[in-house]
């Protein structure tokens, strides 16, 4: 989007600028960082102001075994995530709208 000035703003008020400091010391916790709204851009609503566009597609299939399982693919290629069988392809559905609707909002738990 050639000549669209961006504005990023963390929480209601304070430009994106004002709290950079605090991101940092946000990603060197390993602590969530304020969430940022793209001002300017509709439909956008909250995300992260250095989150990259990432590009992804859910497979539906059935393995050798007949049970139904999902992949999560990138437009590289690789396959980022597989499920578990399911005896129903609903159920493979189901997972899939399960992952969309909280993926966004998981903590990420460090078990190394």
């Amino acid at each position: 989007m050639k000549g669209v000035k961006r504005t990023f703003h963390v929480g209601r008020s304070r430009p994106f600028s004002e709290s950079h400091s605090a991101m940092r010391q946000d990603y060197a916790t390993g602590q969530a960082g304020p969430r940022c709204r793209v001002r300017g851009e509709p439909n956008l609503g909250w995300r992260h102001p250095r989150a990259k566009e990432l590009n992804v597609k859910f497979e539906v299939y059935k393995d050798k075994a007949g049970e139904f399982r999902f992949r999560i693919r990138a437009t590289n290629g690789n396959i980022l995530a597989s499920s578990e069988g399911y005896k129903a392809k609903a159920s493979a559905q189901n997972a899939i709208d399960r992952i969309k609707s909280d993926a966004a909002t998981a903590p990420v738990v460090d078990e190394s």
